[in-house]
């Protein structure tokens, strides 16, 4: 039988909080591998998973525009591109969600001079490749983010026109096609990055303000108490990332220190259950304002942007392969050791 152990390294925080900086190994990884490039090369696109499709919705070519309508349909089983129907309304920095086979599209901004923020709600049915539009949003939000939560969508913080940090928690009924609020985040922020566990939503990061350096901040909500609350910060402080969950953990992905400034290649990974942090094996590139899918198990990032000064949207897509792991409970708690399937 094959173990892996690794060791606990704990450092003693300010007062009497203690961080544990460890490598839990809940997936062991491969390497980063190259697939075949977006055909329109962009960033601040969203992208949705729908039986095996990644779907790549809007975005930007560059910093300065134009902004696309652009929805292209990635399959990793064969490595190729589909071109597909348009959003009615081009958008960059949108967000969206999947729900019962359909991708929501929240939001974002219609682009250069203003860049102003956006309302709209439309909705794609990828197995007819039509387009329907929803209730609008009762704010206007670009840079925010979505999860789906018990058949609701919380559309958490972004910036509103005058690229001001937002607190607003909005709830969409998808049933009811209906909208309502949601206690507000603890700290104002665009550009994070969300995810749920359970009936727990976890927001990662973000700006407070254009031009502010990258906040650590990591706030969960639980939806059942209706509360949020703070937990261990982010080893490195950043925005404009993507977060994933696989095999229990959560892979924060990229980013940039602030805006504008350089691209990471930063990957970090958070454990909920232990309210943890360790480091990966960072991405190829510096990557910021890209999208990131899971697929099996599968990390994929796609797009983005890396470089000044015109910031140029880019095409690239890489993945990681991630073997799971099964956790050994006792021998977790006693020695944080793992056991390897399979293995004898």
């Amino acid at each position: 039988m094959y173990i892996i152990r690794q060791r606990l390294a704990l450092t003693l925080i300010l007062g009497a909080s203690v961080y544990l900086p460890i490598s839990t190994g809940l997936a062991q990884e491969s390497s980063w591998i190259r697939g075949t490039p977006m055909p329109t090369p962009r960033f601040y696109a969203s992208a949705s998973v729908v039986d095996g499709i990644i779907y790549v919705f809007g975005g930007a070519a560059s910093i300065s525009g134009p902004v696309l309508p652009t929805v292209e349909a990635y399959d990793p089983a064969t490595d190729q591109w589909a071109t597909r129907t348009e959003m009615p309304t081009a958008r960059s920095h949108l967000t969206t969600i999947v729900f019962e086979g359909n991708v929501y599209t929240f939001g974002g901004t219609s682009g250069p001079p203003r860049w102003s923020a956006l309302d709209v709600v439309e909705i794609y049915d990828p197995s007819t490749d039509t387009w329907t539009m929803s209730t609008p949003m009762p704010t206007a939000r670009l840079e925010a983010d979505a999860v789906v939560l018990d058949r609701r969508v919380f559309v958490l913080g972004g910036l509103n026109s005058q690229w001001a940090a937002q607190t607003a928690v909005e709830v969409y009924d998808l049933l009811e096609d209906s909208w309502s609020n949601a206690p507000e985040m603890l700290t104002p922020r665009g550009a994070l990055s969300a995810i749920t566990v359970g009936n727990q939503i976890f927001t990662f990061g973000g700006i407070p303000a254009v031009g502010e350096r990258a906040l650590p901040v990591v706030e969960v909500f639980d939806a059942v108490a209706g509360e949020w609350s703070q937990r261990t910060p982010m080893p490195t402080g950043r925005s404009h990332t993507s977060a994933n969950v696989i095999d229990d953990a959560v892979f924060v992905i990229g980013g940039t220190p602030s805006v504008p400034d350089v691209s990471l290649t930063t990957v970090e990974v958070y454990h909920p259950t232990t309210d943890r942090w360790e480091s990966r094996s960072g991405i190829p590139e510096g990557r910021q304002c890209h999208t990131t899918s899971v697929v099996g198990n599968r990390i994929f990032v796609i797009g983005g942007t890396a470089e000044e000064p015109s910031w140029p949207g880019l095409g690239s897509v890489f993945f990681l392969d991630l073997v799971r792991l099964v956790p050994t409970p006792f021998l977790r708690e006693r020695y944080n050791t793992y056991e390897a399937p399979g293995c004898q």
